[in-house]
């Protein structure tokens, strides 16, 4: 038998077999209608602790931006209250 036979035998099988009907509309119904809060409430929770985690690198981010726009003025502030 070769494999054009065994093909065409598969494909006849397939032609009589039933198509089971399935209905989802009850399940995507209760989706669509299901209040927006409680889908995205995780959602806030992790955006408001990035937030949270975000605001002391950005502070620190700007600190290390004006030591890199003038070093000079770093190094004196820093070591300025050493020399009389």
């Amino acid at each position: 038998m070769s494999e054009l036979d065994i093909l065409q035998k598969l494909v006849s099988t397939a032609r009589r077999e039933e198509i089971p009907e399935v209905d989802v509309t009850a399940r995507v119904l209760a989706t669509l209608s299901a209040p927006e809060d409680d889908v995205n409430r995780p959602l806030a929770w992790i955006a408001g602790l990035s937030f949270a985690g975000a605001l002391p690198v950005t502070a620190m981010a700007f600190s290390a931006l004006e030591a890199l726009r003038d070093p000079l003025e770093e190094i004196f502030s820093t070591f300025g209250g050493l020399i009389l």
